[in-house]
């Protein structure tokens, strides 16, 4: 088996299952690595998947959402929209099931307004591995044409949130989230920058 082969097969079984749903190119370039150091396939795709645990599944209980569950979830924020209190409600219903999100969930009334409370109201927000967090962006101090630029290594999450749900309801216009080997627009002068995953 020549060294791209051995590579295809390896991203093949390492993300089989609870994995398929992560950045290609992120399970690629891990896997490469294991690769080159472990040397045997066994022993990367092992390495592999303890590694693609620690940057994303880990976060998700037993593992991440189908698209159906995304579908709900945005049916849920919609039916919110326009209602600031139910909108909350609707969020702080999803936040729990990701646990970046689910253990700020009992600071959120007190969380952003005093991290952000000196340089609010926030024009622009970096969310880097962002998971459930855009669903904050009720509790954040943001200016009314404020910018929300989230990422994260969940393929799915990324292009269901930025298909069907342009706005999370409130005075914020996220753009539509990406992957995690796409960039920020060039040049941007960013005023918060959150990162909620260590990846």
């Amino acid at each position: 088996m020549s060294g791209d082969d051995a590579l295809d097969d390896l991203v093949a079984r390492a993300t089989a299952g609870k994995y398929e749903d992560l950045c290609p190119a992120l399970v690629r370039r891990i896997a490469a690595r294991e690769l080159a150091v472990r040397g045997r396939p066994k022993e990367a795709l092992k390495s592999t998947r303890r590694k693609l645990h620690q940057v994303g599944a880990a976060y998700w209980p037993g593992s991440a959402p189908a698209e159906e569950r995304y579908v709900e979830w945005l049916g849920l924020l919609r039916r919110a929209q326009g209602d600031p209190p139910a909108l909350r409600q609707a969020c702080a219903a999803i936040m729990p099931s990701h646990a970046s999100t689910r253990e700020r969930l009992p600071l959120l009334d007190r969380f952003y307004q005093q991290t952000l409370h000196g340089i609010a109201p926030v024009s622009s927000m970096l969310d880097l591995g962002c998971g459930l967090n855009p669903l904050a962006v009720p509790w954040m101090p943001l200016a009314a044409e404020a910018s929300y630029h989230a990422y994260d290594v969940y393929g799915g999450m990324m292009g269901s949130w930025g298909r069907r749900c342009r706005c999370w309801g409130c005075a914020a216009r996220p753009t539509a989230p990406t992957c995690c080997t796409s960039h920020p627009p060039r040049r941007p002068r960013w005023r918060c920058c959150s990162r909620c995953c260590p990846w």
